[in-house]
C-alpha cells in the first residue's frame, strides 16, 4: 500500500492541549515495571560522567547547577531528526499492515498528523554518559584545558527525578537507545498501551504523541554506541512559575532550564551541593595545575570529599 500523504494543517490539527504529565507518568511506570532495559536508574556502582570545558565546571561548581538545555538546540542537530523519522516509519509501517481497515488507517493518519503537529519544544536534557574517560567526549567538550569529566553519584539525584521530581514537570533520567529493534519497540508500546484513556479517541491520540515525543531525545543512531549515554529529561508542565532561562553557544541562543531554579522552587531552600564524586581533568598541558586550582575552587564553594586526577591519556599539543 502507498504510504499516505500526510501534510499538517494547524488549523485541521487544532490548538494542542497541556501535556498530561500524569498520564504520561504512569506510562513510564508501567515500562519500568517489565522491562530491565527500560529502568531509569543506574545499576549499583555505574559512573554517570558528564563531559563540560573548564568553564562550564566552574559554572557548575560555583553556581551548584546544572542545564537542561532545550533539546531542540543539541550539540548534533540531527538527533531528534533521527527519532522523528523513526516513528514516521513505523507509523508508515503499521499503516500498510492495517490495509483494508480504513478506520485503524485514519486512526494512525491521526497519529501522524498530531505528531507532525506538535510543537517541539518541551524536553530539556543534560546529558551523561556511563563511561568515565571516554576520549570522543574529550574531544567533543575540549577547551585548551581539556576540558574535564565530573563523574556523579547517581543516587544523589533521587530526590530530583521520578516520583520525588519537581511538582511542576516531568523529570527522568533515562537511558539513550542505540539499536533499532529497541526503538521500535518502544514507539509500539506507546501506540499500543492498553491504558490509555478511552472516554475521547482525540485525546488518546494526543496522549499517544507526547508519549512518542518524550522518547524521541532518547534515540540515537547506533554509531554513538560507546558513549552509553544517559539524559536528565525535564518535560515542564503549562503555567510553570520557573521561566527558562537563555544562553548563547555556537551562534544559537539556548533556552535552557537551572536545575537550581526546579530544584529551589520546589520547596529544597538554598545551599544545594551537587553529588559529585570525582573530577577527571582532561589531558591538557596545564592539567598539573588544574588539578590544583579545581582543588582549590571545590574547598572555597563547600565541596568535601571530591576526588581528583588528571587524565592519563598524555596531552598531544
Amino acid at each position: 500500500m502507498p504510504d499516505k500523504n500526510v501534510d499538517v494543517d494547524e488549523a485541521a490539527v487544532g490548538p494542542r492541549r497541556p501535556i498530561n504529565l500524569e498520564v504520561l507518568t504512569q506510562f513510564l511506570r508501567s515500562l519500568e515495571s517489565h522491562s530491565q532495559d527500560l529502568v531509569q536508574h543506574l545499576d549499583s556502582g555505574a559512573t554517570l560522567c558528564h563531559y563540560t570545558t573548564l568553564e562550564g565546571l566552574y559554572g557548575i561548581i560555583s553556581g551548584g547547577d546544572l542545564w537542561l538545555s532545550n533539546s531542540r538546540y543539541c550539540n548534533d542537530n540531527e538527533e531528534l531528526k533521527y527519532g522523528n523519522r523513526l516513528v514516521e516509519s513505523v507509523l508508515a509501517e503499521l499503516q500498510r499492515e492495517a490495509e483494508g481497515d480504513h478506520q485503524r488507517l485514519d486512526w494512525l493518519l491521526d497519529i501522524r498528523r498530531q505528531f507532525r503537529g506538535a510543537p517541539e519544544n518541551e524536553a530539556y536534557i543534560c546529558c551523561f554518559c556511563e563511561r568515565e574517560n571516554l576520549l570522543s567526549q574529550r574531544r567533543g567538550y575540549a577547551d585548551d584545558g581539556g576540558g574535564v569529566g565530573i563523574e556523579f553519584d547517581p543516587q544523589g539525584f533521587r530526590y530530583f527525578t521520578g516520583p520525588d521530581g519537581p511538582p511542576f514537570g516531568l523529570m527522568r533520567l533515562w537511558k539513550v537507545f542505540y539499536h533499532k529493534a529497541k526503538q521500535r519497540e518502544i514507539i509500539l508500546q506507546s501506540i499500543q498501551y492498553p491504558s490509555w484513556p478511552y472516554a475521547n479517541e482525540e485525546e488518546r491520540i494526543q496522549l499517544i504523541v507526547d508519549a512518542l515525543q518524550f522518547f524521541v531525545p532518547t534515540f540515537k543512531n547506533d554509531g554513538f554506541y560507546e558513549e552509553q549515554e544517559r539524559r536528565l529529561i525535564f518535560t515542564p508542565s503549562t503555567g510553570i512559575a520557573t521561566k527558562p532561562r537563555f544562553r548563547t553557544r555556537r551562534g544559537l541562543l539556548v533556552p535552557y532550564f537551572s536545575s537550581r531554579d526546579l530544584f529551589e522552587a520546589s520547596g529544597f531552600g538554598g545551599g544545594m551541593k551537587l553529588p559529585i564524586q570525582n573530577i577527571l581533568v582532561g589531558p591538557g598541558a596545564n592539567k598539573v595545575l588544574n588539578v590544583e586550582s579545581i582543588k582549590m575552587m571545590l574547598e572555597a564553594n563547600g565541596y568535601v570529599g571530591v576526588g581528583i586526577k588528571a587524565s592519563p591519556i598524555p596531552f598531544r599539543g
